[in-house]
């Protein structure tokens, strides 16, 4: 029974020091902090990857925004057809993003499931930084307050429809991310409601200039 105990015990310590992550979170909030902004604000979002004692490839994320609620911005180069929404953050900077899209609503995959679909791959030139470990952002992207919402959730999503996954360093093995966490957010009419502190003001500019 003792030999089995510190088994367990062991076993518990492992999983804990390997338990990666995907969040979404709002740049110029932070993480254990409501999210509102006010309708007409563009905010952008991160997507956060903790790959823990790993060394990653690449990643392929998914996420939904609930429609109505917000318009997804085009952070693509002028010219490209339809809605490139992401761009790499400094987690994999120098990557490759094989996919990035909003899906349209024409049929398949996105007409079947509510909300606003965005697909995510990124991946490391062979020859080039090849991988990336600890944790940061991985990308980022964009998305316009169309009009006052309580508690609008961002999801990611992770099912055998849309597998939220890393690519390890050897460019073949894939695993599943320990947890992911969706955001939610509060959009205000400001004819309607007070006036928010000016902090997101700041970071209201901040993202246009960066733009």
């Amino acid at each position: 029974r003792y030999i089995k105990a510190v088994v367990a015990v062991a076993g518990l310590a492992v999983s804990g020091a390997n338990a990666q992550s995907l969040r979404l979170g709002a740049e110029g909030f932070a993480a254990d902090t409501a999210v509102q902004i006010h309708v007409g604000d563009v905010v952008r979002l991160q997507i956060i990857a903790d790959f823990e004692s790993l060394h990653a490839a690449g990643l392929a994320a998914y996420v939904t925004v609930p429609d109505g609620a917000f318009a997804v911005q085009d952070l693509g180069l002028p010219g490209q057809v339809g809605t490139q929404p992401f761009r790499p953050g400094p987690l994999f900077s120098g990557s490759l993003l094989p996919t990035n899209a909003l899906l349209t609503e024409s049929g398949g995959i996105a007409a079947s499931i509510p909300g606003q679909q965005l697909d995510l791959a990124a991946l490391f030139r062979p020859g080039g930084n090849g991988e990336t470990a600890g944790a940061g952002v991985v990308a980022t992207f964009e998305i316009r307050a169309l009009g006052p919402v309580a508690g609008a959730t961002i999801h990611i999503d992770d099912n055998p429809v849309r597998e939220t996954k890393m690519v390890l360093a050897d460019g073949r093995t894939e695993r599943r991310f320990s947890s992911t966490a969706g955001l939610t957010i509060t959009v205000l009419d400001p004819l309607a409601s007070p006036i928010e502190p000016q902090s997101w003001a700041w970071t209201k500019r901040r993202v246009s200039r960066n733009r």
